[in-house]
């Protein structure tokens, strides 16, 4: 890591980093944080654009080869997703309505990843297209039911 920020009093409201910039109205775009890969090819941003703050990752289509259809199918993917409440245990606050990364990667594993210690975590982001196609498939049978 080249850089490591510890503000540990033991309290929620130990904060970490703040990072000021763009205009005074938060208007137009101001990127905050900007990704790279080891060659300096553009991985993501955070930015506020208009006033809606967004972690966003690259996606252009300069990017991509071989563009297709998805395989997946949403729908049994999302319906085999557990969706869970828990207790944390180092805190034991209640978590409502998260995900277990074992078992979520046992529907969709793109969505797991573990850390340098081995620690699994999920990424959200990773479900949002396969959300999409469970919307498009279900739309897809209301059509189809209000056609017949």
């Amino acid at each position: 890591y080249t850089a490591h920020f510890h503000n540990d009093g033991n309290n929620a409201n130990r904060n970490g980093i703040i990072i000021s910039a763009g205009a005074d109205d938060a208007s137009g775009t101001t990127y905050y944080l900007v990704g790279h890969d080891g060659d300096g090819g553009a991985v993501g941003w955070i930015a506020n654009a208009s006033g809606t703050f967004a972690l966003t990752d690259t996606s252009d289509v300069s990017l991509k080869d071989n563009i297709r259809n998805t395989e997946i199918n949403g729908l049994t993917t999302v319906n085999s997703m557990k969706v869970r409440d828990f207790e944390w245990k180092k805190s034991g606050d209640t978590a409502i309505a998260g995900f277990v990364a074992q078992e979520l990667n046992e529907s969709f594993s793109p969505s797991v990843s573990a850390n340098s210690e081995g620690l699994l975590g999920v990424s959200r982001e990773r479900l949002v297209p396969v959300l999409v196609k469970a919307i498009q498939e279900l739309s897809a049978k209301v059509t189809a039911l209000e056609n017949a």
